[in-house]
């Protein structure tokens, strides 16, 4: 096999992949988890982490990376994306996913422009440049860039799925945040509680037989990260550009949502929303719900959660998935006469294997 085949081949995978992986999942997969045993944290000793670290201009753009000790690189990369409704929070808030260094994983924590900084679509440029950026050196930080996960919950649910759903639509990636000829396109999701459709919060919290939630008020979280009040029919558009279920199809990496059936800060009619939003536009989703937990605690931290999501990552993220790694020598293919002309063009391609 020469290296140009090689590279038709790895032409074909970075549109396949997705496809191929989700044949290894269980795509129909849904059902309860009942949170029982505490999973024990990842110690500090099992992990080096590299702090402060740019994935664009400003102190907001700024990331963690974990990475295991005892693991051989290039690791596979989840990309971490903190909750607190787009307004609070930070990359030092990563004990949900840490555990995940421990099973092999390297975690970049990601920082992003909070709603007093900058608006929707902004928060899904970050995330999206963060990605970029963790692609594009990857050889340096000892990640494999074929092999990127983005995981967040609450808020980072709603942005990871945002970014997840999204490739391709130009108003939801700013390029001139840097690395702009390096794709965003990530190999799997996993969202935990994350809001969908900002619109309809509030009549699924009543659904759900949940205390009064005001997330239509102009001062929800929901109101200040679209710059509009939701419940005004002007901001309508804004809440579908932001919504995650609107964007799918096919070619989407797989997803893994989880919801809690106490939580009444994001009603998990949410999570069913894009659940059913990307089955029916042909992705491969799993849904499970966790019995008796609310919008976060400690039953997202229990071990039948936390293998819930190692377990997925396992599957969606193989090491054999990776494209392999020979790239054609365009000095080496050559090309004589004109396409346009009566007679047409040849082209040759020498090769030493």
């Amino acid at each position: 096999m020469n290296a140009l085949t090689r590279t038709l081949q790895s032409l074909v995978l970075g549109t396949a992949v997705f496809a191929a992986q989700a044949a290894e999942l269980d795509c129909s997969s849904t059902g309860n988890l009942t949170p029982q045993t505490s999973s024990p944290p990842c110690a500090a000793g099992q992990y080096e982490v590299l702090t402060n670290q740019a994935y664009g201009p400003g102190a907001s753009h700024q990331f963690d990376l974990y990475k295991p000790r005892a693991e051989t690189q290039p690791l596979a990369l989840v990309v971490w994306v903190h909750g607190g409704g787009w307004r609070s929070g930070s990359k030092e808030n990563v004990n949900q996913a840490l555990r995940l260094v421990c099973r092999g994983y390297a975690v970049a924590s990601i920082d992003y422009r909070l709603s007093d900084e900058a608006t929707l679509p902004s928060q899904a440029h970050d995330v999206k440049a963060a990605v970029r950026h963790l692609r594009a050196n990857a050889a340096a930080l000892g990640i494999d860039p074929e092999r990127i996960a983005l995981f967040g919950s609450s808020a980072g649910g709603h942005l990871v799925s945002l970014a997840g759903t999204s490739d391709g639509v130009a108003t939801l990636e700013d390029l001139s945040l840097g690395n702009a000829t390096t794709s965003s396109r990530v190999q799997a999701v996993v969202d935990w509680y994350g809001p969908t459709d900002f619109t309809r919060m509030d009549a699924q919290a009543r659904a759900q037989s949940c205390p009064a939630s005001s997330h239509g008020s102009p001062s929800s979280a929901e109101s200040q990260v679209l710059g509009c009040t939701v419940s005004d029919p002007s901001c309508a558009e804004g809440a579908r550009r932001a919504n995650p279920a609107t964007y799918p199809d096919a070619g989407d990496p797989p997803f893994l949502i989880m919801h809690g059936t106490q939580d009444c800060v994001v009603p998990r009619a949410q999570s069913t929303l894009l659940f059913n939003a990307l089955r029916r536009a042909g992705s491969c989703a799993q849904i499970r719900n966790v019995n008796g937990a609310a919008h976060g605690g400690t039953p997202w931290t229990s071990a039948a959660v936390q293998d819930e999501v190692a377990n997925f990552l396992d599957d969606a993220l193989p090491a054999s998935a990776a494209p392999p790694a020979d790239r054609a020598n365009c000095a080496n293919l050559t090309v004589e006469g004109s396409p346009s002309g009566i007679r047409g063009a040849t082209w040759r391609y020498s090769s030493t294997d």
